[in-house]
């Protein structure tokens, strides 16, 4: 564990008003230090957590045929019986998808968490998560997927967008954009035991005039990670290139690579998340007890 506070980890102290006004920036080099920490020390719990919500997805998409929802009921430009029962099917995988997605999201809040303070953060131990902290991350990630999909279903009816966006496109635009400054909620419901919108308070809060210089940190870990599946890919595109007998496991690979990169950038990204945790909470308790 990085020099630090692991005591201050622990959800012991309640925050005063004022420790929102005005937070103090987090120490980029000692944050990016101690996300690189937690990835080295935790990779193969990070990849294995982070590859089930991904493995869940391409299950639904590649071999159970799910349309891209909202996609299956305005596909043909109206609203029929059978695009109603397909978008219905689509709705309800895709909120099977995100409890799937959210409990694995609270598996790894544990476990870079009880990485941090030095306990107990086997597997098995941080896949038992309680039943309130994982319908709230649900929630949250309904509310996002709902945003999501409106603009999805709304630029599709009224024909506003000359290129037809999918609802992965946009679901990750919005993920990006407003999850900075939602980085710490997962911690804030699996760990501080918050409700919803105390959580969003919490990270709001705590975040503020920071968007920044987390963005700067999840590049620091995330970039290098892409960057090794970007030359792995452009490697096996020369090998075809130079021997090209065996396109079929050329393009299978290729298929699979991007798969991998999710992966590996999720895994990179709950450490740079951890390590901004770590600091905000180090300062939050300094702040309370000044």
């Amino acid at each position: 564990m990085p020099e630090g506070n692991s005591a201050d980890l622990r959800p012991e102290e309640e925050l005063e008003e004022d420790t929102f006004a005005f937070p103090a920036h987090i120490h980029l080099l000692d944050t990016t230090r101690r996300a690189w920490q937690i990835l080295r020390e935790e990779w193969w719990a990070l990849i294995v957590l982070s590859s089930v919500p991904v493995i869940v997805k391409w299950t639904l998409r590649q071999l159970l045929d799910v349309a891209r929802f909202p996609g299956s009921l305005f596909f043909y430009g109206y609203v029929d019986k059978q695009g109603i029962l397909l978008a219905v099917r689509d709705l309800a995988l895709t909120g099977a998808w995100i409890v799937v997605a959210s409990w694995f999201a609270a598996a790894l809040t544990l476990l870079v968490h009880r990485s941090l303070t030095g306990r107990d953060h086997r597997l098995i131990t941080v896949l038992e998560p309680s039943w309130k902290p994982l319908m709230l991350l649900s929630l949250c990630g309904l509310i996002i997927g709902l945003a999501a999909w409106s603009a999805l279903a709304l630029t599709t009816i009224t024909g506003s967008l000359v290129v037809y966006l999918s609802l992965d496109w946009i679901f990750q635009a919005v993920a990006f954009v407003v999850g900075i400054r939602l980085v710490l909620v997962p911690f804030a419901i699996v760990v501080e035991k918050k409700g919803l919108f105390e959580a969003l308070r919490y990270s709001f809060g705590l975040t503020r005039y920071n968007f920044f210089r987390i963005l700067m940190v999840e590049v620091a870990i995330v970039l290098p990670v892409l960057g090794f599946w970007s030359i792995l890919s452009l490697g096996i595109s020369r090998l075809y290139v130079e021997h090209g007998q065996d396109w079929i496991w050329w393009i299978n690979s290729l298929r699979v690579i991007p798969h991998l990169m999710t992966i590996f950038a999720n895994a990179a990204r709950w450490s740079a998340w951890g390590a901004v945790y770590a600091d905000r909470k180090a300062y939050s308790v300094s702040k309370s007890r000044s």
